[in-house]
């Protein structure tokens, strides 16, 4: 009786921790579906830096096979300058809340690739691991040096004396913020025109009775300053 009673335990012991390792399978399943597909490069590494798993956006991205990932040097991903780093941005993951920070990392063609790291250290299997998630920025930074660009064509146009720094400024921000490959400026009144560079004598005269105008009259009609972007 008793010895059978064991066996009924033992047995009814065996099949719920068979379910739960079905559970767990299953989950870790769905887990290793979900990041496998990520929009963002997923990297795992050891302690020392040595990448061991990485989803098929990293290898697209970063133009790697998974093996040539594993047989990377620790901080290889990173350009020459930024390697010292390394040490410190595991220290950061080991913290309760990860680190979240920005970098560069290199891909297999030779481009730097401008990164977001959102990392933590994982345990796996009684081993620590570093999980990054890396996301491309690179739209951002180029709409930041955008704005930064254009912050700077403000206060020098704000600086402006006369027509030529005008005029400068603007050619300036229009081959860099728009792809233009030059800008003329024309002076609207109603129905008068003045191209700047054609018309300059005749456009500072009129900027001469525009002056006059504002200084001795309230009401003044509002003229217009066109850019035009020019395309070879």
């Amino acid at each position: 009786g008793a010895g059978l009673l064991w066996r009924q335990r033992a047995a009814g012991f065996l099949r719920r921790e068979l379910i739960l390792e079905r559970e767990r399978n299953a989950l870790s399943g769905r887990l290793a579906a979900i990041t496998q597909h990520a929009n963002d490069m997923i990297l795992l590494a050891d302690l020392t830096g040595r990448i061991v798993e990485a989803n098929d956006r990293a290898l697209t991205t970063y133009g790697h096979t998974l093996e040539e990932l594993r047989q990377l040097p620790p901080g290889a991903l990173l350009p020459l300058e930024n390697r010292a780093d390394l040490a410190g941005q595991h220290r950061a993951a080991a913290a309760p809340a990860g680190a979240v920070f920005e970098t560069v990392h290199h891909r297999k063609d030779g481009t730097n690739l401008p990164v977001e790291v959102s990392s933590r250290s994982i345990e796996i299997a009684g081993r620590r691991f570093v999980l990054g998630i890396c996301r491309d920025i690179s739209d951002r930074k180029r709409y930041e040096r955008r704005l930064q660009q254009l912050i700077e064509v403000i206060q020098k146009l704000a600086m402006a004396r006369d027509l030529a720094a005008v005029m400068t400024a603007v050619r300036s921000a229009a081959r860099h913020l728009t792809g233009a490959d030059g800008a003329t400026l024309v002076l609207r009144d109603g129905d008068q025109c003045f191209y700047a560079d054609e018309d300059y004598a005749l456009y500072l005269h009129h900027l001469e009775e525009l002056c006059s105008k504002c200084r001795c009259e309230e009401n003044v009609s509002p003229i217009s300053l066109l850019v035009v972007l020019l395309e070879a």
